[in-house]
């Protein structure tokens, strides 16, 4: 084969490129987090108690914040794992979707619903009905919270790119963990 005929089969594979997010949600040069679907951490440890899992919907991404109940930095681990493991026990944690993002955030748990319990181990923080017509999430599951911290399985519909955050809200002092999980388009 010529050389020329080389460099033309070569430049006709076609390329496999990672999965992003669009356009509008990639980050511009400032100090948002990075896009990726590797692991994310941050070390901070809080006794402030985790009271609550919301959920929303943006153009490129679907949203999950967890609310902290106090100022303090949260430390956190996410990352994709084949199966979610409850904290203490380690019994897995089935959830909906074709991958899974383990959620475990460096603080103890408090109640979540209107009486003020505490979730228990497997129930739906958000089932598959809820998320129904949702491009990324799938379902949301409590997995435990033991020894200061708690675990939330997040089923995804595959291993898309997600960015993590924390922010204060200045009006209630809360701290919010925020997870984007991007729409791949």
């Amino acid at each position: 084969m010529a050389p020329s005929s080389r460099r033309a089969a070569h430049r006709r594979r076609p390329r496999r490129r990672p999965a992003r997010p669009c356009r509008r949600c990639r980050p511009r040069r400032s100090a948002r987090p990075a896009w990726g679907t590797g692991a994310r951490e941050a070390p901070a440890q809080t006794t402030d108690a985790l009271v609550e899992v919301r959920v929303g919907r943006h153009d490129c991404y679907d949203r999950v914040v967890l609310d902290i109940a106090g100022a303090a930095e949260v430390g956190y681990v996410v990352s994709y794992v084949p199966v979610v493991t409850a904290d203490g026990s380690g019994q897995p944690v089935p959830v909906a979707g074709s991958a899974a993002l383990q959620v475990v955030v460096r603080a103890p748990v408090q109640g979540f619903d209107a009486s003020g319990d505490p979730p228990v181990f497997g129930d739906d923080l958000y089932g598959e009905s809820q998320l129904a017509g949702w491009k990324s999430l799938r379902a949301i599951r409590f997995a435990g919270s033991f020894e200061g911290q708690s675990t939330i399985a997040i089923g995804v519909s595959a291993m898309v790119p997600f960015q993590v955050s924390s922010q204060l809200d200045p009006t209630n002092h809360t701290r919010e963990m925020v997870l984007d999980i991007a729409h791949v388009g």
